[in-house]
């Protein structure tokens, strides 16, 4: 059984693939010759994910690159305001009329000046178009995508936005400080005809800022077609840099997408800052499912928790925690580190949890899955991965119990709490259909294509 190919991984999760914004690269190969339709119904604020892949195009990166150059020559209306006035000047002086009425008996002699205020107007519907769309994409920046500028957006998939010169900052600093754009009022309403007349605009600044407009206006509306949403997957498609995290998105989302057969869940935003991949919760369950994350778990086992008095009784335990301390040792005085006292620390790739609700403030953990993911169809990486998949069974801890334990009376734990190991890689025809049950545990493998018949029942 040969390996899947990225292509057929992306294609079998792009409803959950496109709710993704972690670190990976824009990869638009993928799709760009298969016309592929994620369900929208299936995905949470999937307009505003839609907006988060509108700005990541080409042609918008390109029209903020631009602003800064073609905005000096903004439309403005100049009205002259002709004005008397007393005692002081405001404006031009209009000399000759000025003149007139000095040498006048009914306009008061020399206190009295003709003056000419020039007034500009840049609240033209032309400025509020181009101001309307500018403050959407400067507010999905601050908002939308905020979690980001944590690390100044040093994803790989902003490459196209942070440039040479961080285009990203520069555009959010020019909307706050520009003195144009303040004397806009992006408040004033516009209707679509205005914008459609914007269109026609001999000017490429506004013509392009009224289309984009338009088309944002559609994402909003919901007014667009299967096709739009396919060309902009095909060019903002945010892709795992590593094949191998990609198949363990592949896995996880095919799970997913089977407890969405049975349960409402919608899928989230997947960014930066969020721990569960999706979050459910109805009147009898809270079911969290993470990646690559301990979840709710604690897979850590430090020196200081070893029990000395039974470490003594054997003498390998003895020796290995004396090596161990006499490493720390040496090391912080020739480094001068901050040891580190772990004996064993643990991620998996795949946790599921299902707590029940007791109460309105007390829920128990009553199901766990655990899995470990290889992409791989050799026996020796599979053997590796069975054996790292036992290890998270036996050290998971909920706090400072151990999920596996004979006396497991912590309050937070159902006494008929089932803990499931899940093994999936990506070529297995040396073993199929795999299941093993015991008082401790379940353990079920599966390879990319028997994940499909994935069983999950709260």
């Amino acid at each position: 059984m040969t390996k899947t190919s990225q292509t057929i991984l992306v294609n079998g999760i792009i409803d959950g693939i496109f709710t993704y914004f972690r670190d990976g690269k824009i990869n638009s190969e993928i799709l760009a010759k298969k016309l592929i339709n994620p369900e929208l119904e299936r995905i949470k604020d999937f307009d505003k994910i839609l907006k988060m892949h509108f700005i990541l195009q080409d042609k918008v990166v390109e029209f903020i690159d631009r602003l800064n150059k073609n905005i000096r020559r903004i439309k403005k209306k100049t009205k002259n305001n002709l004005e008397i006035r007393r005692n002081n000047i405001k404006g031009r002086v209009l000399w000759n009329r000025t003149i007139l009425a000095k040498n006048s008996k009914f306009f008061g002699g020399n206190t009295i000046f003709y003056c000419n205020n020039v007034f500009m107007n840049f609240n033209t519907p032309e400025n509020i178009v181009l101001k309307k769309f500018l403050y959407i994409v400067y507010s999905t920046f601050l908002n939308d995508l905020k979690e980001f500028n944590v690390g100044n957006y040093n994803y790989e998939w902003f490459n196209r936005w942070k440039g040479q010169r961080d285009l990203i900052n520069e555009f959010l600093n020019f909307y706050q400080n520009n003195i144009y754009l303040k004397k806009i009022n992006v408040n004033q309403n516009i209707t679509n005809r205005n914008i459609t007349k914007v269109i026609q605009s001999r000017n490429l600044l506004y013509k392009t800022a009224a289309e984009l407009l338009i088309e944002l206006e559609q994402i909003n509306n919901h007014q667009f077609t299967k096709n739009y949403i396919s060309n902009l997957l095909t060019s903002t498609l945010i892709v795992p840099n590593k094949i191998s995290t990609l198949f363990e998105l592949y896995c996880i989302f095919k799970i997913i997408f089977k407890i969405q057969e049975d349960l409402d869940i919608k899928l989230n935003i997947i960014g930066k800052n969020n721990k569960e991949l999706v979050f459910f919760e109805n009147e009898d369950y809270v079911i969290k499912i993470f990646h690559d994350s301990t979840g709710s778990l604690n897979f850590n086992e430090t020196l200081k928790e070893v029990n000395h008095f039974y470490a003594q009784k054997i003498p390998f335990l003895t020796r290995f925690i004396s090596s161990r301390m006499k490493y720390y040792r040496i090391l912080k005085k020739i480094l001068n580190k901050k040891p580190d006292f772990y004996l064993y620390r643990g991620r998996p790739d795949i946790i599921i949890e299902v707590w029940k609700k007791v109460s309105e403030k007390r829920k128990i953990l009553e199901k766990i899955y655990i899995g470990e993911v290889k992409y791989t169809d050799k026996e020796e990486t599979f053997s590796k991965g069975l054996k790292e998949l036992m290890e998270y069974l036996y050290f998971a801890k909920l706090k400072i119990m151990y999920i596996i334990s004979k006396k497991n009376n912590f309050q937070s734990i159902s006494k008929k709490m089932k803990l499931i190991g899940v093994l999936i890689a990506d070529g297995t025809d040396f073993i199929t259909d795999y299941n093993y049950k015991s008082t401790d545990f379940e353990l079920n493998i599966y390879n990319s294509k028997t994940i499909e018949d994935f069983q999950f029942r709260v």
